[in-house]
């Protein structure tokens, strides 16, 4: 762990003096991602109680990005409300991306992913109780039992939460790029970054932030370095 700070503090050092000396051509180009929060639409709002606080939920879909088989891309905003209702104290954003590995189709069609997961599993829309879902079982039941980890350390702590979808089984990777062999659609694009980061831009758009903190567990941690 120490070796792997001491590389990282390096690179960024040769970053920073590159750039200081006018070098910066001799760095690699950071790759512009293209995305869009134009076709983000409301689609419910829960209100939820809990022992110290209010949680208003709200669930949001982008209509500019499909899912890898069905549906679109989805997200859902936790807001801190106190006495129930719209939340518009500025507060520090935690967007948490979830885990799921990843898949894809061969040249025969047949699926390939991780351990027992199939074309089924991350390739269709993620619906406002399946992004609630993902909380509980990570110890987010947040209108009963709380484990004491990161996420609900962040609730307590007063944090706004973005919890972003992923349905191209990417690791919220994709930019836009096709997605080979893909059964029902030829045309089909991967757009996890994409639709991560354009949720994060809506987010920070419509709601009062200060910081803006990126967590991801399993494949969400390789969604999270890219964003």
């Amino acid at each position: 762990m120490l070796l792997l700070l001491l590389l990282l503090f390096v690179a960024v050092s040769a970053a920073c003096m590159a750039q200081a000396n006018g070098k910066s051509e001799d760095l690699p180009r950071i790759p512009i991602v293209n995305r869009t929060a134009e076709q983000i639409v409301p689609v419910e709002t829960r209100t939820l109680p809990a022992p110290n606080n209010n949680f208003e939920l709200e669930f949001f879909r982008n209509n500019a990005y499909d899912c890898g088989l069905t549906g679109q891309y989805t997200f859902m905003v936790i807001n801190p409300t106190g006495g129930g209702g719209q939340d518009d104290e500025a507060r520090p954003l935690w967007v948490y991306m979830h885990g799921g590995g990843s898949g894809y189709w061969d040249d025969d069609g047949t699926y390939f992913a991780v351990g027992a997961q199939t074309e089924d599993t991350w390739n269709h829309e993620e619906t406002f109780d399946d992004l609630v879902l993902t909380l509980k079982e990570r110890g987010v039941d947040i209108a009963g039992r709380e484990d004491d980890n990161t996420l609900t350390r962040r609730l307590r702590g007063g944090y706004r939460m973005l919890v972003v979808a992923m349905c191209d089984h990417d690791q919220y990777l994709g930019m836009g790029t096709p997605y080979p062999n893909n059964p029902i659609n030829p045309d089909a694009e991967v757009n996890g970054l994409q639709a991560t980061l354009a949720a994060i831009d809506y987010t920070v758009a419509n709601y009062p932030t200060t910081h803006v903190f990126v967590h991801g567990t399993s494949a969400g941690s390789v969604g999270a370095y890219a964003v």
